[in-house]
């Protein structure tokens, strides 16, 4: 057992990943954890994680030698490997596949149905770096052509050492039309500074937090120009199990994998079975006794409500801090400074529909939340407040494309440069708006209007 701290010391200093969220240093994140299972075993208890691969698993499969393709019986193999075996002694043929046909899904579903993103796969050797990148580039090259784009070339890479991965680094960092996916084992794992990436992905079994941390901090570089705040972590081998573990690493376990004068098992390839990717659940990471823990989403949630009741501890003041925009915002970053993202709210209450006012609203002070058509309607001809009903037609007539404007975009429709070019009615709007008043303050008698609890 290796304990960094007992053999160097208490550290000089310290700057926790979330306290460097707090300060608006670095990005929060998201982590989606799965489970592989093989040939059926769908219960938690014979994933792949925590099973390993048996002997018995691969009887029935066909078996070759890695190097030199000469196929081997089950018995050349150990009883028992442990999971660490997959992907660099043993290697089964529908795994990587299914694997990363799940990631490339998931990346078109986070990213807005743009798998263009920087990401580094961690994977569990150099053969599998090669692989993993060979597939999600015959992927990606299928759904390019599916959907009538140019397939961009180096869509994922193989950055290692061992095939001059160092000289990829500069295109993975700036090019934003080649290099998005990197498969590596360690050469990306400390010293490489990209902050564009995005997400985080492990194909790699790990028992070292130090090496985790390391792993995991390849994402957590804010880039605000290119409009990345926060970052995902795609955990397909359980190795967020390790966030806010002492660094301590442990011998790595015992797979029959030679020693003891005995000659050391085969790399082989197993052909047949299935591979299934189940959902093991999404956490957000947050501080618990110190330490970065794998939240549920309603601990999340939780934790968001807090906050918000803390900086608005009744109804009014939030909506009072809704209405002006300078005021929202600081609530929204200090939430965010926190790491704590207020749109998850809404995804976890699926929401869709709702403003976030209404999401936050109804979960911190428990109001009955209104859909945005629904406030949008308030202002309609048959329900409009007395002020709107004695303004001028042309003027109210704005005003109603203003309240359909916040039932298509929400709170963001009403302060966006392109309010006033959005619809045919709101074209000439400010002039029209200064003919009944000045126009700030009645898009504010708008917003209040909207906003009525």
């Amino acid at each position: 057992m290796a304990d960094n701290v007992e053999y160097f010391g208490p550290p000089a200093y310290e700057y926790p990943y979330l306290q460097g969220v707090d300060d608006g240093f670095l990005a929060p994140c998201e982590v989606e954890a799965y489970t592989i299972h093989h040939d059926g075993r769908v219960e938690v208890s014979q994933a792949e994680h925590v099973r390993g691969v048996k002997r018995a698993d691969l009887v029935g499969k066909t078996i070759t030698e890695l190097t030199t393709g000469q196929q081997i019986p089950p018995e050349a193999l150990p009883e028992r490997n442990a999971p660490g075996a997959i992907g660099s002694r043993i290697f089964l043929t529908p795994r990587e596949k299914a694997m990363c046909e799940h990631l490339f899904e998931r990346l078109l579903a986070t990213g807005e149905n743009d798998p263009h993103q920087k990401t580094i796969v961690f994977c569990q050797s150099d053969h599998q770096a090669d692989l993993v990148a060979n597939e999600l580039n015959r992927i990606c090259s299928a759904w390019c052509k599916a959907h009538g784009q140019k397939r961009r070339r180096s869509y994922a890479f193989k950055c290692m050492s061992s095939s001059d991965g160092q000289s990829l680094i500069p295109d993975f960092r700036g090019s934003s039309s080649s290099h998005f996916i990197a498969t590596t084992k360690d050469l990306l794992s400390t010293g490489v500074d990209v902050p564009r990436v995005r997400n985080i992905v492990f194909f790699r079994f790990l028992h070292s937090a130090i090496l985790f941390a390391q792993m995991f901090g390849r994402g957590t570089r804010l880039a605000e120009g290119d409009g990345k705040l926060m970052f995902r972590v795609f955990d397909y081998t359980g190795a967020t199990a390790l966030f806010g573990q002492p660094f301590i690493t442990p011998p790595p376990p015992e797979d029959d994998d030679g020693g003891g004068g005995q000659p050391r098992a085969p790399r082989v390839r197993a052909r047949g079975g299935t591979t299934e990717v189940r959902n093991a659940g999404t956490f957000n990471i947050l501080a618990r006794d110190g330490r970065p823990t794998r939240v549920t989403p309603q601990e999340y949630q939780e934790a968001v409500i807090a906050e918000l009741i803390t900086q608005c501890p009744t109804l009014a003041d939030f909506r009072a801090a809704w209405l002006v925009k300078e005021r929202r915002e600081t609530v929204m970053n200090d939430l965010l400074r926190r790491g704590l993202v207020p749109e998850k709210v809404r995804e976890l209450r699926e929401m869709d529909d709702y403003d976030l006012f209404d999401v936050l609203a109804a979960a911190a002070y428990g109001i009955a939340p209104r859909r945005r058509s629904e406030r949008a309607a308030a202002l309609g001809k048959d329900r409009a407040p007395e002020w709107l009903i004695q303004l001028p037609q042309p003027a109210a007539k704005v005003i109603r494309a203003i309240a359909r404007q916040f039932e298509r975009g929400g709170t963001p429709a009403l302060e966006t440069k392109e309010l006033w070019n959005a619809d045919p009615d709101l074209r000439d709007g400010i002039r029209i708006l200064r003919t009944a008043g000045e126009p700030a303050e009645l898009v504010q008698k708008t917003k209040e209007a909207l906003f009525v609890a």
